[in-house]
């Protein structure tokens, strides 16, 4: 006996979706999460802290005279070294302040690092004799006084140089002498003897006659800052 069922009534055998896989790569995805960024920023803090200490360690003992200027060049280089790897790998907060930082010490530096090692802090020099008497005096960076008031020039031209870096120097000449004084200054304000001029490229000639059969002629040449020449 055939039996007949109608389509109508016939159990629905068709499975429903399964979704468990999907639901389970759904979950390990949320738990992995975002890939681990790497501290660029700590490493490069890092990386300067140990140039610098190595330039100061090598300068301190006196194994060879550190020019900033490359130590500076060195440091910048590291940060756009992190600037680089941030792109790649992520992390890096930060860094575009301490790049934009760099630069500045690098500016700085190349405008120092040529007198760093000529000096620094304040630095008088008095020489009571004619034979004390240097023909040329150095400093680098402060405030630097070259005081020849009580030196007793012979008859004819003495010619002294003085040479400074950044910051201000102050020449003291006799009263009693002819003068004749040439001063160049690359920025800042320049005085001899009253005459004066400032801003960048400062270049100044003076001349006083006192009919003494003694003359000084007197170069000062300086980079940033002040310079006087004053007679006592």
């Amino acid at each position: 006996m055939t039996l007949f069922m109608d389509p109508r009534t016939t159990p629905d055998n068709t499975s429903a979706p399964d979704n468990t896989s999907a639901t389970f790569d759904e979950d390990v995805s949320s738990e992995s999460g975002p890939e681990p960024r790497w501290p660029v920023t700590p490493i490069v803090l890092g990386a300067l802290s140990v140039l610098g200490g190595a330039a100061y360690l090598i300068d301190a003992v006196g194994w060879a005279d550190v020019n900033p200027t490359p130590i500076s060049v060195i440091g910048l280089a590291i940060v756009c070294g992190g600037l680089v790897a941030r792109r790649q790998i992520g992390g890096g907060r930060g860094l575009a302040s301490i790049a934009v930082l760099s630069v500045i010490v690098v500016a700085l530096s190349a405008m120092v690092g040529p007198y760093i090692h000529d000096g620094t802090g304040d630095r008088v020099y008095h020489p009571q004799t004619f034979e004390e008497l240097e023909s040329e005096y150095e400093f680098g960076l402060g405030n630097f006084t070259v005081d020849l008031r009580d030196v007793d020039f012979p008859a004819g031209s003495t010619t002294v140089a003085v040479d400074f870096g950044i910051g201000h120097t102050r020449v003291w000449l006799p009263s009693d002498v002819n003068m004749e004084i040439v001063g160049d200054l690359d920025i800042g304000k320049i005085d001899l003897l009253g005459n004066t001029d400032s801003g960048f490229g400062n270049d100044l000639v003076v001349e006083s006659d006192t009919n003494s059969a003694a003359t000084v002629v007197l170069d000062v040449d300086a980079g940033i800052g002040h310079m006087e020449v004053r007679r006592g």
